[in-house]
């Protein structure tokens, strides 16, 4: 019997980082490297089938204080929305 895959409903984004295949620590390097770039309130989208960024991710994001918006599984790739909270990238406090 075929059954129809799940639906991913996408929020919009500003920055998308495909990490699909790097090995850990890099998906959540490659985050925090966009995050500093990025604006307070815009959004980072990353993919990711390293199984260790499941959690390193979230613990990133709860320490540098920006707000995951969503996680979702969808077969082997995990996807993140991370909204950048704080000063823009040229805030020293950041």
């Amino acid at each position: 019997m075929y059954r129809k895959p799940p639906q991913s409903e996408d929020i919009s984004h500003d920055v998308l980082i495909d990490a699909q295949n790097a090995e850990n620590p890099h998906p959540t390097i490659m985050a925090g490297s966009a995050l500093e770039k990025m604006e307070p309130g815009q959004i980072l989208k990353l993919l990711t089938n390293n199984d260790s960024s499941y959690r390193n991710i979230r613990i990133y994001a709860d320490s540098m204080g920006h707000e995951l918006l969503r996680v979702q599984k969808l077969y082997e790739v995990t996807t993140f929305w991370i909204r950048k909270t704080g000063g823009g990238p040229s805030d020293p406090a950041e």
